[in-house]
């Protein structure tokens, strides 16, 4: 081939890869007019943690729902309690909320304990707490003051589904011997000495 042309081959070549290479900053300059960086969809390095939200704590209602009226020791009421959700699935806690008065004067700071019992008898979740907030124990109070307290009672996960009976007995914290009832109910009656039936509770 004559030098000529190959020389006009090759200024033509490189004046394709100019205009290419100025094509392409234009672009990317235009892409970036119209979607700033900072705009930029972050990466997964940078992105902000996905926070788990808290699941907000319910207000007891003002009155129980389920009536009771019994007395332990002849020191504490247990006037009703609350359920806040039925029925309830093998794993999941059951919300209670349990509504005492004081009827004596507390010397000590007594503890509820409330019970999940199968028909068979087994106990599929158990929990204790002491009676009144932090701060405000039982044998701080006065005669006819009221609490409201919150119990959740984990059932266990390898529950059958069927009716079982919520049992509350009152507990004296130094050695964890029940309080005995002073009121009892035969309607009340539960599977254990000093405790009350409060309510059925469905598991499914």
């Amino acid at each position: 081939m004559p030098e000529p042309m190959r020389g006009h081959s090759v200024g033509r070549r490189r004046f394709l890869l100019a205009a290419l290479a100025f094509g392409t900053q234009s672009i990317v300059a235009a892409c970036q007019q119209r979607l700033p960086l900072s705009a930029a969809t972050p990466s997964a390095s940078t992105a902000p943690a996905r926070r788990v939200q808290p699941l907000a704590d319910a207000t007891p209602p003002a009155a129980p729902s389920d009536r009771l009226d019994v007395d332990f020791a002849g020191i504490v009421r247990l006037e009703g309690v609350s359920i806040e959700q039925e029925p309830v699935r093998p794993g999941d806690f059951l919300r209670v909320w349990l509504y005492w008065q004081a009827i004596g004067d507390p010397t000590e700071d007594l503890r509820s304990m409330g019970e999940l019992v199968g028909p068979n008898g087994r106990t599929v979740g158990r929990e204790d707490d002491q009676i009144g907030p932090r701060g405000n124990q039982l044998r701080r109070w006065r005669r006819g003051d009221r609490v409201v307290d919150e119990m959740r009672i984990r059932v266990a996960p390898n529950s059958p589904s069927g009716e079982y009976s919520l049992g509350v007995a009152v507990l004296r914290p130094d050695n964890q011997t029940r309080v005995p009832l002073t009121s009892p109910h035969a309607a009340l009656a539960f599977s254990s000495e000093d405790a009350v039936l409060v309510k059925t509770i469905e598991v499914g």
